[in-house]
């Protein structure tokens, strides 16, 4: 019967089969996490004009620190194909996976040219459960898609040395293919290493012979060169955050513990989780008033770092004396520790411990497996190594299912990160809190973020949610206190004063909101919207009292944004990026996306609208418009389909129950000389159509 297994069509059918039915069950899952702040969030990507923003490293706010301009072009591509469903980019991960499962299958046959190992190899690494975070997790599979270029740049590597009459051919494309992975993620760049880590253990790479080889790898190199280059001084993205407790060496002490876990875990992948914790009081994600007290008491000397020194050690020294007798042995651990290097805070990312960071690390222990259980298959143990092989294939499908299930949505997801480690994980009880208040399950909530602040007391960000919650709930008194509390425990906490500076604003109680966002300048000196806010109090009185057209909102009038002013209801969101903003009320009744054009002076109104191309639905009426302030102004009428329109924020929140309905779009054009304001608000006959019409006649060029 194993002779069938040897047929190459056989083993991938059977390792794709098998890596299908690991990962079929995340096709119902949610988005989690940053899942959504990409996908429905974030404007930008939208649309294909901002091409040129997504190349030059644009983000969603409060996640730069990097350069992954695939990534983002990645990200363009999938909204106009998927849109804002969740189906969509959960099979493209299940693909993805795919991809890489089967270049790992080929790449290892190249290496051992054994057929069992490749077979091994594949069906371990498409089911280990060390997997799931990258591919049940829309937001880390798109970042995997530049591993998966690295994996064929390799493959192709080995081709062109492997056949020689399409070396040109082949090294080129593996060229270009290092390039694009650097381009789509940082784990990639150690693809150079890797590369010189199989010449020296399969094709006996010597100082003597490095010579006539070394421009074969001068053009990874020079790419990787280039990509930093770029990122650090072009694009000027740096490090996500200071260095542990602000010292390379306590960080280095700590990423010894984190490698150690890495091992453990690709070993024996139990007690999964997402913010995982490395030691007691030190968290993987490096959040605001993240814990340092713990970090800062290392030493060298502590038993568990000189643990994991020792075991790091002792791996190592074994790869090196494995080396003439068994370099599989000494290229799987390498490899392991090689491809680890960009996240192990060099340069800062933001946390300490992902699982992700994994998906091409753990090739190496696996290859070492595979490799090893043919021996045993090889001294015929054939019956043991079915036994062995069938236990941990068996282990690994179970366990991924198993975890595939807690991605499903946010609360599932921190829930079970609790059960794992919940006695020390503040951030986990604060993402759970935010889990169910976007539900609006504001006790749940509140328990969540309080035992969040409980762990860690220095986390004012946890008492100011159990303000918005009570905020949200119409409990203003109750959130004023947690307000308060939290600038009791750091006085610094501006976003406290912004928050009560809101409450008062809806009170009308202009003099303590004046006095709130004064703190906010003291502690924040020449933060632009609050001097604004500040410097038009005077009309935001007015437009007060002339903007409300019924209603008991407070109205405010912002400056400078895409070259205008606006006056707004204070409940209504406004959210601001390159080229465009984004308005609509807090019952997502109502998005109204704003775009500045400039249009050619010698250029009229009307070859500017003959040159507009947007297919927006059917187009069913369209004429000048009155709109105050503007020399003239056009507006087009256009029909949708609900269930395919998924433009604006993605939220639908009271638009649900209209989702699969005709409904109506209203695209202005606003023209003073050279520049073009164009606004589309959707739907047209949203009940929020009167305040945006109060809205519209608020707007002004600057």
């Amino acid at each position: 019967m194993l002779k069938y297994l040897f047929s190459q069509k056989t083993q991938l059918l059977i390792i794709i089969v098998l890596t299908l039915l690991a990962y079929a069950n995340i096709l119902r899952n949610e988005f989690v996490i940053d899942d959504k702040t990409f996908i429905l969030d974030w404007q930008t990507k939208n649309s294909f004009s901002n091409l040129g923003l997504l190349l030059k490293g644009n983000l969603p706010s409060g996640h730069e620190g990097v350069w992954r301009p695939l990534r983002s072009v990645l990200y363009a591509f999938d909204w106009k194909i998927f849109g804002a469903s969740p189906f969509g980019y959960h099979l493209q991960s299940i693909f993805i996976h795919l991809g890489a499962t089967v270049l790992i299958y080929f790449i290892t046959f190249e290496l051992t040219k054994k057929r069992m190992v490749a077979f091994l190899a594949g069906i371990f690494f498409g089911l280990h459960p060390i997997h799931t975070e990258t591919i049940s997790y829309i937001a880390s599979s798109m970042e995997t898609l530049g591993v998966v270029l690295a994996l064929g740049s390799l493959y192709l590597f080995l081709r062109a040395f492997a056949k020689k009459k399409d070396f040109k051919n082949f090294y080129a494309i593996s060229v270009v293919l290092a390039f694009a992975g650097y381009l789509t993620t940082e784990i990639t760049l150690t693809l150079p290493i890797l590369i010189v880590l199989y010449e020296v253990c399969f094709r006996k790479l010597t100082k003597k012979n490095f010579g006539g080889k070394v421009l074969f790898y001068f053009p990874y190199v020079a790419g990787v060169i280039v990509y930093l280059l770029v990122r650090f001084l072009v694009i000027s993205a740096g490090a996500r955050g200071p260095y542990l407790a602000n010292s390379v060496y306590l960080t280095f002490l700590t990423m010894t513990k984190v490698v150690f876990s890495y091992l453990s875990l690709t070993i024996f992948p139990l007690g999964q989780a997402n913010n995982h914790i490395i030691s007691k009081g030190i968290e993987a994600f490096v959040y605001r008033d993240y814990r340092t007290e713990a970090i800062s008491a290392q030493s060298v000397l502590d038993p568990q770092i000189l643990l994991s020194i020792a075991f790091i050690g002792a791996i190592v020294g074994g790869a090196v004396y494995a080396f003439k007798k068994l370099p599989i042995v000494t290229f799987g651990v390498i490899w392991f520790l090689a491809a680890l290097l960009p996240v192990l805070d060099i340069v800062p990312q933001g946390s300490v411990f992902n699982e992700k960071f994994l998906y091409l690390p753990s090739y190496g222990l696996i290859l070492i497996l595979a490799y090893y259980l043919n021996v045993l298959l090889e001294n015929k143990y054939s019956t043991a190594v079915i036994g062995i092989v069938l236990s941990i294939a068996g282990t690994y499908l179970v366990l991924t299912i198993s975890r595939n299930r807690d991605w499903h949505d946010n609360i599932s997801l921190w829930t079970k990160d609790i059960k794992v480690n919940g006695q020390d994980n503040s951030y986990a009880y604060f993402q759970l809190g935010n889990a169910y208040a976007e539900k609006g399950i504001g006790d749940l909530a509140v328990a969540n973020y309080g035992k969040s602040f409980e762990i860690n007391p220095r986390f004012v960000v946890a008492l100011g949610s159990i303000g918005k919650v009570y905020s949200d709930m119409g409990r203003v008194d109750l959130a004023i206190n947690f307000y308060k509390k939290s600038l009791e425990v750091n006085p610094s906490f501006w976003e406290a004063h912004n928050n009560l500076a809101n409450i008062y604003f809806k009170r009308a109680d202009f003099d303590l909101a004046t006095k709130e966002y004064q703190q906010i300048l003291a502690i924040l000196p020449g933060f632009t919207q609050i001097e604004e806010n500040l410097k038009n109090l005077p009309s935001v009185k007015e437009a007060t009292q002339a903007g409300r057209a019924g209603d008991s909102n407070v109205w405010l009038r912002y400056h400078r944004i895409l070259g205008l002013s606006l006056a707004i209801p204070s409940n209504w969101r406004l959210v601001t990026s390159y080229g465009s903003m984004v308005i609509s009320d807090d019952r997502n009744e109502l998005t109204a996306n704003f775009t500045l054009d400039r249009k050619d002076l010698k250029q009229s109104q009307e070859e500017y609208l003959a040159k507009q191309q947007e297919n927006l639905g059917e187009l069913l009426n369209q004429g000048p418009a009155l709109i105050p302030n503007f020399d003239r102004a056009y507006v087009k009428v256009w029909s949708f389909d609900s269930a395919q329109d998924q433009e604006g924020t993605g939220e639908q929140g009271d638009m649900g129950d209209r989702v699969g309905q005709a409904a109506t779009k209203l695209q202005f054009f606003l023209f003073n000389e050279d520049s073009v304001v164009k606004i589309l608000v959707s739907p047209a006959d949203s009940p929020q159509m009167r305040v945006f019409d109060v809205i519209l006649g608020s707007i002004k060029a600057e």
